[in-house]
């Protein structure tokens, strides 16, 4: 990027040296030192301007995760060790829900602890107790 048609124009040196009795190389030479100070602001406001760019992208996807959990906290209702949504059969762990406000099925799974395959989260690794079917969705089947 070449602020004022570029130091290396001609055309620019041409006409300010019509202006003024002053040879070409002189004039460029005067100019120089300007030209590359505003050259390199612009490059650096250019570098802080991608930054702000890249800044203004992480914190609008931010907003958009912020506001899907957000929807999801009217849909989601606890009963024992999980939460449900609205319309789905399976429940999700209590523990990722409360800390992390994730929604992490739980699954039959070996955690480790000595019980054998027990409901569990894959996410934290907490058994939890309960089959973790939906109470409102078995009053549907």
């Amino acid at each position: 990027m070449m602020l004022l048609g570029g130091w290396r124009d001609p055309r620019f040196a041409a006409a300010i040296g019509g202006m003024f009795s002053a040879p070409h190389g002189a004039i460029c030479a005067t100019l120089l030192p300007s030209v590359m100070r505003a050259n390199i602001e612009a490059l650096e406001l250019s570098q802080k301007n991608i930054e702000l760019q890249k800044r203004v992208t992480e914190l609008e996807i931010q907003a958009n995760e912020l506001e899907e959990k957000l929807v999801l906290t009217g849909e989601v209702f606890r009963d024992g060790d999980h939460v449900f949504r609205d319309g789905e059969l399976g429940g999700f762990c209590s523990r990722c829900w409360d800390v992390e406000h994730m929604l992490v099925h739980v699954i039959f799974m070996n955690t480790g602890k000595g019980s054998g395959i027990r409901p569990g989260c894959p996410n934290c690794k907490i058994e939890t107790r309960g089959r973790g079917q939906n109470p409102r969705m078995k009053a549907q089947l």
